[in-house]
Protein backbone atom coordinates (compact mmCIF):
# COMPACT_ATOMS: atom_id res chain seq x y z
CA UNK A 1 0.00 0.00 0.00
CA UNK A 2 1.53 3.43 -1.14
CA UNK A 3 -0.11 5.52 1.61
CA UNK A 4 -0.83 4.29 4.80
CA UNK A 5 -3.41 6.20 6.75
CA UNK A 6 -4.05 5.49 10.30
CA UNK A 7 -7.33 5.16 11.27
CA UNK A 8 -7.71 7.87 14.11
CA UNK A 9 -10.13 8.43 16.72
CA UNK A 10 -12.81 11.22 15.89
CA UNK A 11 -13.61 13.86 18.07
CA UNK A 12 -16.67 14.70 20.34
CA UNK A 13 -20.06 13.76 19.36
CA UNK A 14 -22.43 15.56 17.63
CA UNK A 15 -25.86 16.28 16.49
CA UNK A 16 -27.26 13.61 14.23
CA UNK A 17 -29.54 15.58 12.59
CA UNK A 18 -26.26 17.62 11.13
CA UNK A 19 -25.08 14.84 9.92
CA UNK A 20 -27.65 14.02 7.71
CA UNK A 21 -28.15 18.04 6.52
CA UNK A 22 -24.91 18.50 5.57
CA UNK A 23 -24.69 14.76 3.25
CA UNK A 24 -27.57 16.18 1.42
CA UNK A 25 -26.44 19.70 1.30
CA UNK A 26 -23.19 19.43 -0.09
CA UNK A 27 -24.10 16.81 -2.93
CA UNK A 28 -26.57 19.75 -4.93
CA UNK A 29 -25.55 19.21 -8.63
CA UNK A 30 -23.80 21.83 -10.60
CA UNK A 31 -26.14 24.05 -12.18
CA UNK A 32 -25.58 26.08 -15.61
CA UNK A 33 -24.59 29.41 -15.11
CA UNK A 34 -23.22 28.70 -11.76
CA UNK A 35 -20.44 30.94 -11.76
CA UNK A 36 -18.60 29.34 -8.57
CA UNK A 37 -16.48 26.14 -8.81
CA UNK A 38 -13.90 24.57 -7.07
CA UNK A 39 -10.51 25.76 -6.84
CA UNK A 40 -8.22 25.25 -9.74
CA UNK A 41 -6.01 22.17 -9.90
CA UNK A 42 -2.56 22.07 -7.66
CA UNK A 43 0.55 20.92 -8.04
CA UNK A 44 0.74 16.82 -6.95
CA UNK A 45 3.76 16.68 -5.42
CA UNK A 46 5.67 12.96 -3.94
CA UNK A 47 7.69 12.36 -0.91
CA UNK A 48 8.83 8.88 -0.46
CA UNK A 49 6.17 6.68 -1.08
CA UNK A 50 3.15 9.13 0.06
CA UNK A 51 1.79 11.03 -2.54
CA UNK A 52 -0.08 14.29 -1.48
CA UNK A 53 -2.18 16.98 -3.35
CA UNK A 54 -1.05 20.81 -2.50
CA UNK A 55 -3.42 23.51 -1.66
CA UNK A 56 -4.89 25.95 -4.59
CA UNK A 57 -6.20 29.54 -4.66
CA UNK A 58 -10.05 30.19 -5.64
CA UNK A 59 -10.90 31.09 -9.15
CA UNK A 60 -14.13 31.20 -11.11
CA UNK A 61 -13.84 28.35 -13.24
CA UNK A 62 -15.39 28.63 -17.01
CA UNK A 63 -19.19 27.28 -16.85
CA UNK A 64 -20.35 23.75 -18.41
CA UNK A 65 -23.88 24.12 -19.97
CA UNK A 66 -26.01 21.02 -18.95
CA UNK A 67 -27.90 20.70 -22.26
CA UNK A 68 -24.12 20.21 -24.13
CA UNK A 69 -24.05 16.65 -25.27
CA UNK A 70 -20.97 16.52 -26.94
CA UNK A 71 -19.37 13.45 -27.44
CA UNK A 72 -15.76 12.73 -27.98
CA UNK A 73 -14.88 11.30 -31.05
CA UNK A 74 -14.69 7.26 -30.43
CA UNK A 75 -16.45 7.46 -27.69
CA UNK A 76 -20.13 6.45 -26.04
CA UNK A 77 -22.09 7.31 -23.06
CA UNK A 78 -24.84 5.00 -21.67
CA UNK A 79 -26.99 5.69 -18.68
CA UNK A 80 -27.69 2.19 -16.52
CA UNK A 81 -30.77 2.43 -14.19
CA UNK A 82 -31.70 0.67 -11.37
CA UNK A 83 -34.30 2.86 -9.89
CA UNK A 84 -37.75 0.66 -11.07
CA UNK A 85 -35.89 -2.40 -9.21
CA UNK A 86 -36.72 -3.72 -5.46
CA UNK A 87 -33.77 -5.90 -3.99
CA UNK A 88 -32.11 -8.51 -5.82
CA UNK A 89 -34.10 -11.50 -5.97
CA UNK A 90 -31.30 -13.88 -8.24
CA UNK A 91 -32.87 -13.51 -11.59
CA UNK A 92 -32.21 -11.39 -14.48
CA UNK A 93 -32.93 -7.70 -13.33
CA UNK A 94 -34.40 -5.53 -15.85
CA UNK A 95 -32.02 -2.82 -15.96
CA UNK A 96 -33.39 0.35 -17.79
CA UNK A 97 -30.77 1.64 -20.46
CA UNK A 98 -29.92 4.92 -22.52
CA UNK A 99 -27.38 5.67 -24.75
CA UNK A 100 -26.86 9.44 -25.35
CA UNK A 101 -27.13 10.91 -28.92
CA UNK A 102 -24.22 13.45 -28.80
CA UNK A 103 -27.05 16.47 -29.29
CA UNK A 104 -28.29 16.55 -25.24
CA UNK A 105 -30.73 13.59 -25.77
CA UNK A 106 -30.76 9.70 -24.90
CA UNK A 107 -31.84 7.14 -27.00
CA UNK A 108 -33.93 4.34 -25.14
CA UNK A 109 -31.79 0.87 -25.68
CA UNK A 110 -31.52 -2.34 -23.99
CA UNK A 111 -28.52 -4.65 -22.34
CA UNK A 112 -28.22 -6.38 -25.17
CA UNK A 113 -27.39 -3.11 -27.30
CA UNK A 114 -24.96 -1.90 -24.76
CA UNK A 115 -23.60 -5.54 -24.90
CA UNK A 116 -23.20 -5.36 -28.67
CA UNK A 117 -20.28 -2.69 -28.44
CA UNK A 118 -18.51 -4.72 -25.84
CA UNK A 119 -14.77 -4.06 -27.49
CA UNK A 120 -11.92 -5.48 -26.09
CA UNK A 121 -9.92 -1.78 -27.35
CA UNK A 122 -12.20 0.40 -25.42
CA UNK A 123 -12.39 0.57 -21.80
CA UNK A 124 -15.93 0.62 -19.93
CA UNK A 125 -15.73 2.84 -17.58
CA UNK A 126 -18.35 3.25 -14.96
CA UNK A 127 -19.24 6.13 -12.61
CA UNK A 128 -21.82 5.81 -9.36
CA UNK A 129 -23.49 9.05 -7.97
CA UNK A 130 -23.67 9.62 -4.27
CA UNK A 131 -26.04 10.62 -2.20
CA UNK A 132 -29.57 12.98 -2.75
CA UNK A 133 -29.52 12.60 -6.70
CA UNK A 134 -32.83 12.26 -8.75
CA UNK A 135 -32.58 10.44 -12.37
CA UNK A 136 -32.55 13.91 -13.94
CA UNK A 137 -29.28 14.92 -11.39
CA UNK A 138 -27.58 11.79 -12.09
CA UNK A 139 -27.32 11.90 -15.99
CA UNK A 140 -26.21 15.50 -15.73
CA UNK A 141 -23.53 14.83 -13.18
CA UNK A 142 -22.32 11.86 -14.98
CA UNK A 143 -21.98 13.75 -18.53
CA UNK A 144 -20.09 16.47 -16.42
CA UNK A 145 -17.71 14.10 -14.88
CA UNK A 146 -17.70 12.38 -18.34
CA UNK A 147 -15.94 15.69 -19.73
CA UNK A 148 -14.05 16.36 -17.17
CA UNK A 149 -12.22 12.82 -16.81
CA UNK A 150 -11.92 12.66 -21.09
CA UNK A 151 -10.93 16.45 -21.74
CA UNK A 152 -7.50 16.07 -20.81
CA UNK A 153 -7.02 12.08 -21.76
CA UNK A 154 -5.47 10.78 -24.54
CA UNK A 155 -7.19 11.03 -27.92
CA UNK A 156 -6.29 7.40 -28.67
CA UNK A 157 -8.03 6.02 -25.59
CA UNK A 158 -11.31 6.01 -26.10
CA UNK A 159 -14.18 4.59 -23.45
CA UNK A 160 -17.38 3.77 -23.10
CA UNK A 161 -18.65 5.63 -20.35
CA UNK A 162 -21.33 4.34 -18.19
CA UNK A 163 -23.28 6.45 -15.88
CA UNK A 164 -24.87 4.33 -12.94
CA UNK A 165 -28.17 5.71 -11.91
CA UNK A 166 -29.62 4.49 -9.16
CA UNK A 167 -32.24 5.38 -6.27
CA UNK A 168 -31.03 7.87 -4.07
CA UNK A 169 -33.50 10.54 -4.40
CA UNK A 170 -33.74 13.55 -1.87
CA UNK A 171 -36.57 13.14 0.48
CA UNK A 172 -38.56 14.63 3.49
CA UNK A 173 -36.62 12.86 6.55
CA UNK A 174 -32.85 13.33 5.87
CA UNK A 175 -31.75 10.36 9.08
CA UNK A 176 -33.88 8.00 7.64
CA UNK A 177 -33.62 8.49 3.87
CA UNK A 178 -29.46 8.50 4.59
CA UNK A 179 -29.68 5.26 5.93
CA UNK A 180 -32.36 4.04 4.11
CA UNK A 181 -29.85 4.83 1.02
CA UNK A 182 -26.62 2.96 2.52
CA UNK A 183 -28.82 -0.58 2.81
CA UNK A 184 -29.73 0.24 -1.09
CA UNK A 185 -26.08 0.78 -2.24
CA UNK A 186 -25.79 -2.96 -1.13
CA UNK A 187 -28.21 -3.77 -3.27
CA UNK A 188 -26.77 -1.42 -6.15
CA UNK A 189 -23.66 -3.22 -5.13
CA UNK A 190 -24.99 -6.55 -6.32
CA UNK A 191 -26.74 -5.10 -9.48
CA UNK A 192 -23.51 -3.65 -10.37
CA UNK A 193 -21.27 -6.63 -10.35
CA UNK A 194 -23.99 -9.11 -11.97
CA UNK A 195 -23.90 -6.12 -15.18
CA UNK A 196 -20.15 -6.06 -15.11
CA UNK A 197 -20.36 -9.91 -14.91
CA UNK A 198 -22.37 -9.92 -18.77
CA UNK A 199 -19.20 -7.65 -20.14
CA UNK A 200 -16.69 -9.81 -22.32
CA UNK A 201 -13.97 -10.76 -20.22
CA UNK A 202 -11.51 -9.24 -22.83
CA UNK A 203 -12.72 -5.69 -21.74
CA UNK A 204 -10.80 -3.49 -19.19
CA UNK A 205 -13.56 -2.29 -16.80
CA UNK A 206 -12.98 1.07 -14.79
CA UNK A 207 -15.19 1.68 -11.65
CA UNK A 208 -15.68 4.89 -9.56
CA UNK A 209 -17.62 6.00 -6.82
CA UNK A 210 -18.43 8.71 -5.31
CA UNK A 211 -19.82 8.71 -1.46
CA UNK A 212 -22.44 5.87 -1.10
CA UNK A 213 -21.51 5.26 -5.10
CA UNK A 214 -18.05 4.22 -3.43
CA UNK A 215 -19.93 1.43 -1.34
CA UNK A 216 -21.73 0.63 -4.44
CA UNK A 217 -18.06 0.52 -6.14
CA UNK A 218 -16.83 -1.42 -3.65
CA UNK A 219 -19.78 -4.53 -3.44
CA UNK A 220 -19.67 -5.01 -6.57
CA UNK A 221 -16.25 -5.96 -6.80
CA UNK A 222 -17.07 -8.48 -3.77
CA UNK A 223 -19.43 -9.96 -5.90
CA UNK A 224 -17.49 -10.08 -8.66
CA UNK A 225 -14.76 -11.87 -6.29
CA UNK A 226 -17.16 -14.84 -5.64
CA UNK A 227 -19.00 -12.41 -2.13
CA UNK A 228 -22.31 -12.56 -1.64
CA UNK A 229 -24.07 -9.18 -1.03
CA UNK A 230 -28.02 -8.50 -0.65
CA UNK A 231 -28.81 -11.97 0.25
CA UNK A 232 -27.24 -12.69 -3.36
CA UNK A 233 -24.12 -13.98 -5.43
CA UNK A 234 -23.07 -14.38 -9.02
CA UNK A 235 -23.41 -18.15 -10.40
CA UNK A 236 -19.78 -19.30 -10.34
CA UNK A 237 -18.36 -19.36 -13.78
CA UNK A 238 -15.42 -20.74 -15.45
CA UNK A 239 -12.64 -18.49 -16.77
CA UNK A 240 -10.96 -15.41 -16.07
CA UNK A 241 -12.56 -12.82 -13.77
CA UNK A 242 -12.62 -9.18 -15.11
CA UNK A 243 -10.07 -6.88 -15.18
CA UNK A 244 -10.90 -4.26 -12.58
CA UNK A 245 -9.41 -1.41 -11.33
CA UNK A 246 -11.15 1.39 -9.36
CA UNK A 247 -11.37 4.75 -7.68
CA UNK A 248 -12.97 5.13 -4.61
CA UNK A 249 -13.56 9.19 -3.84
CA UNK A 250 -14.81 10.48 -0.54
CA UNK A 251 -16.19 7.27 0.27
CA UNK A 252 -19.30 6.72 2.72
CA UNK A 253 -18.21 3.17 3.86
CA UNK A 254 -17.43 1.47 6.75
CA UNK A 255 -13.40 1.98 7.12
CA UNK A 256 -13.25 -1.80 7.80
CA UNK A 257 -15.82 -3.19 5.12
CA UNK A 258 -12.63 -5.04 2.40
CA UNK A 259 -10.92 -6.22 5.71
CA UNK A 260 -10.68 -9.65 5.78
CA UNK A 261 -14.20 -11.30 7.34
CA UNK A 262 -16.49 -8.36 6.51
CA UNK A 263 -19.01 -7.24 4.14
CA UNK A 264 -16.62 -6.57 0.91
CA UNK A 265 -13.96 -8.48 2.03
CA UNK A 266 -13.56 -10.01 -1.30
CA UNK A 267 -13.20 -6.59 -3.34
CA UNK A 268 -9.50 -6.16 -2.86
CA UNK A 269 -8.17 -9.59 -3.97
CA UNK A 270 -10.63 -8.82 -7.26
CA UNK A 271 -9.37 -5.21 -8.29
CA UNK A 272 -5.92 -4.91 -10.10
CA UNK A 273 -5.51 -1.73 -8.57
CA UNK A 274 -7.55 0.63 -6.46
CA UNK A 275 -7.19 4.80 -5.80
CA UNK A 276 -8.87 5.55 -2.60
CA UNK A 277 -9.00 9.57 -2.81
CA UNK A 278 -9.88 10.22 1.06
CA UNK A 279 -10.34 13.66 2.90
CA UNK A 280 -9.46 14.14 6.45
CA UNK A 281 -11.10 17.35 6.00
CA UNK A 282 -14.57 16.11 5.35
CA UNK A 283 -17.50 17.49 7.80
CA UNK A 284 -19.82 14.84 6.35
CA UNK A 285 -17.58 12.06 6.58
CA UNK A 286 -16.64 13.25 9.29
CA UNK A 287 -19.66 12.02 11.18
CA UNK A 288 -20.62 9.24 9.15
CA UNK A 289 -20.51 7.23 12.83
CA UNK A 290 -24.12 8.32 13.21
CA UNK A 291 -24.69 5.59 10.29
CA UNK A 292 -25.76 3.62 12.54
CA UNK A 293 -25.72 4.37 16.03
CA UNK A 294 -24.77 0.66 17.89
CA UNK A 295 -21.44 0.15 15.69
CA UNK A 296 -20.72 3.95 15.18
CA UNK A 297 -18.11 3.03 12.32
CA UNK A 298 -15.87 5.08 11.07
CA UNK A 299 -16.02 6.35 7.05
CA UNK A 300 -13.53 5.14 4.56
CA UNK A 301 -13.26 8.03 3.02
CA UNK A 302 -12.41 9.69 6.61
CA UNK A 303 -9.86 7.20 8.27
CA UNK A 304 -8.55 5.62 5.00
CA UNK A 305 -9.01 1.30 5.02
CA UNK A 306 -8.40 -0.61 8.10
CA UNK A 307 -5.94 -4.08 7.42
CA UNK A 308 -6.71 -5.73 4.18
CA UNK A 309 -5.46 -8.86 2.24
CA UNK A 310 -2.60 -8.00 -0.60
CA UNK A 311 -2.23 -3.95 0.33
CA UNK A 312 0.20 -3.14 -2.38
CA UNK A 313 -2.84 -3.07 -4.96
CA UNK A 314 -4.11 -0.07 -2.85
CA UNK A 315 -3.05 3.86 -3.16
CA UNK A 316 -4.34 6.65 -0.65
CA UNK A 317 -4.22 10.08 -1.73
CA UNK A 318 -5.28 13.07 1.28
CA UNK A 319 -7.23 15.28 -0.78
CA UNK A 320 -8.08 17.77 2.51
CA UNK A 321 -6.12 20.57 0.66
CA UNK A 322 -7.89 21.09 -2.77
CA UNK A 323 -11.38 19.36 -1.79
CA UNK A 324 -12.11 20.99 1.77
CA UNK A 325 -14.62 20.70 4.03
CA UNK A 326 -17.13 20.23 1.70
CA UNK A 327 -18.78 16.78 0.85
CA UNK A 328 -19.11 17.87 -2.90
CA UNK A 329 -18.20 15.66 -5.76
CA UNK A 330 -17.10 18.88 -7.64
CA UNK A 331 -14.43 19.48 -5.60
CA UNK A 332 -12.66 16.43 -6.91
CA UNK A 333 -14.09 16.43 -10.70
CA UNK A 334 -13.28 19.91 -11.21
CA UNK A 335 -9.50 19.82 -10.41
CA UNK A 336 -7.70 18.80 -13.05
CA UNK A 337 -4.54 17.50 -10.50
CA UNK A 338 -6.82 15.21 -8.64
CA UNK A 339 -8.41 14.02 -12.12
CA UNK A 340 -5.51 13.53 -13.54
CA UNK A 341 -4.56 10.81 -10.50
CA UNK A 342 -7.75 9.00 -11.64
CA UNK A 343 -7.14 8.72 -14.96
CA UNK A 344 -4.44 5.55 -14.70
CA UNK A 345 -7.13 3.44 -12.85
CA UNK A 346 -10.14 4.25 -15.23
CA UNK A 347 -7.48 3.40 -18.28
CA UNK A 348 -6.94 6.80 -19.62
CA UNK A 349 -3.70 7.28 -18.89
CA UNK A 350 -2.22 6.64 -22.15
CA UNK A 351 -0.42 3.60 -21.34
CA UNK A 352 -1.24 0.35 -23.12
Amino acid sequence: MKFAMPIRKSPGMVDVILFSAILFASTKPLLAGEATAPAPPAAATTTGTTAAIGPSSPAIAPCVPLACGAIRAGDQVWVVSTRCLGCPTGGTPTLQISLADGHGGWINSSLEAFLATDNASITTDVYVHGNDADSGIASSEGLLIYRQIVKNAPADRPTRFVIWSWPSDRQRHPIRTTRAHAHRADADGYYLGWFVSRIDRRVSIGLAGYSFGARVVSGAMHVLGGGRLAGQSLAAEAGSKPLVRAVLIAAAEDCDWMSPGRPNERAVPLVERMLLMNNYCDKALKKYRFIDPCTKPEALGYVGVGPVSQPEKIEQLNACCPAGTDHDWRRYFFNDALVSQMRPYLFLDGAK
